[in-house]
């Protein structure tokens, strides 16, 4: 399933354009990005960092296909601490659905922690 995310392997330059909102001031930068496949190709990492005019950040995300859900699956973490676990799935071949935030588990049990 993970060569389905072949077409985002490799470096990539990004434009950021985030309007203001309740969660962030209005922002404009550049950056960039990598994504790649490891541990057997059975995972993608996206490692980013971006300058911006309120700052400068880097995250890295971690991609999997989740056999028990059926969907992928990723974790983000942020320089800033946030983090998320996120899953979601392509409608067709040219449509993603919207990622679904997942339960946090902890110890066997689904928490909404987040």
């Amino acid at each position: 399933m993970m060569e389905r995310l072949g077409f985002l392997i490799g470096d990539w330059t990004l434009d950021y354009k985030i309007p203001e909102s309740r969660l962030s001031e209005a922002a404009t930068g550049t950056g960039t990005g990598t994504f790649r496949q490891v541990l057997n190709d059975k995972y993608v990492y996206f490692d980013y960092s971006c300058s911006l005019t309120i700052g400068d950040a880097e995250a890295h995300r971690i991609i999997a296909w989740d056999r028990q859900v059926k969907a992928y699956r990723y974790w983000w973490f942020e320089d800033s601490g946030s983090f998320s676990d996120v899953a979601g799935n392509f409608i067709d071949n040219d449509t993603r659905d919207q990622p679904k935030v997942v339960p946090y588990r902890r110890g066997g049990e689904a928490r909404n922690d987040q």
